[in-house]
């Protein structure tokens, strides 16, 4: 796979089977910067590790640093997105201190939610982390 781009996805997956575990190192060791197609590929082919998979592609859309309207549009476009999606951003608009979640939508009553639990910790924050211990 080393050799593999991400354009080659669609033809590489077919050896995975259906095999959950292979199809998330597909995804994971080829990303592309847009986290939809990431994400709708974790919900196609990674049924038991589809957490795994949304969450991986959720770190790499909250390290892109969106905006405030791409988090707006990441709430409003889709009504019924998975916990974690929303989870990640609820972290994104709570630590850039964007009230986001104010709307009447299913996802914003979840992103609610998660905003009341991000509250709880301090450290919840990438720049509240302080500096890191060496691995």
């Amino acid at each position: 796979m080393h050799n593999a781009k991400p354009d080659d996805f669609e033809e590489l997956i077919v050896g995975c089977a259906g095999f959950s575990d292979c199809a998330m190192e597909f995804i994971d060791g080829l990303p592309i910067r847009d986290s939809s197609i990431q994400r709708k590929r974790c919900k196609k082919y990674t049924r038991s590790d589809k957490q795994d998979c949304l969450r991986h592609a959720m770190q790499m859309w909250a390290n892109m640093r969106p905006t405030k309207e791409q988090a707006e549009i990441f709430l409003r476009d889709q009504p019924y997105l998975d916990d974690i999606e929303i989870a990640y951003v609820a972290e994104v608009a709570y630590c850039n201190q964007w009230n986001l979640c104010s709307d009447k939508t299913n996802n914003h009553i979840k992103c609610r939610s998660f905003t009341k639990q991000l509250r709880k910790n301090d450290k919840q924050c990438r720049q509240n982390w302080g500096k890191q211990p060496p691995p």
